[in-house]
């Protein structure tokens, strides 16, 4: 069984200075992708109604992690970048098998990464 991300779709590439932003915020050391991905929104594709701004996991932060904020129908790209405390909600008890943590960032508005998956 595998579990696919049902999310909003809406992508974007970011430029250089997107990177030098989550290194200031995590460290130099931090590992990010390099620019010239492509990052994909990580939210519902219901957000829509919740926020106009699509978000994408930068990589690991103290506390939580860095991430970019876009928002999808702004021309030109503005990209803002912040580190954000991971969302402390799991599936079920964190010491049983098969339990999900939500790998999105606090205090998001819409439901959690493990409710908008489809199982093959």
């Amino acid at each position: 069984m595998s579990l696919v991300r049902v999310g909003c779709g809406v992508r974007a590439e970011f430029a250089w200075g997107v990177y030098d932003d989550a290194h200031r915020l995590a460290g130099q050391d931090a590992d990010f992708s390099e620019p010239g991905d492509l990052h994909w929104c990580e939210l519902p594709a219901d957000h829509r109604g919740f926020s106009p701004q699509c978000c994408a996991f930068l990589g690991a932060a103290p506390n939580g992690g860095v991430w970019a904020r876009w928002d999808r129908e702004a021309d030109p790209l503005v990209v803002e970048v912040v580190a954000l405390p991971a969302c402390p909600a799991s599936s079920g008890d964190p010491d049983s098998a098969g339990t999900e943590a939500c790998t999105l960032f606090g205090d998001h508005l819409c439901g959690h990464s493990w409710e908008f998956g489809q199982e093959d």
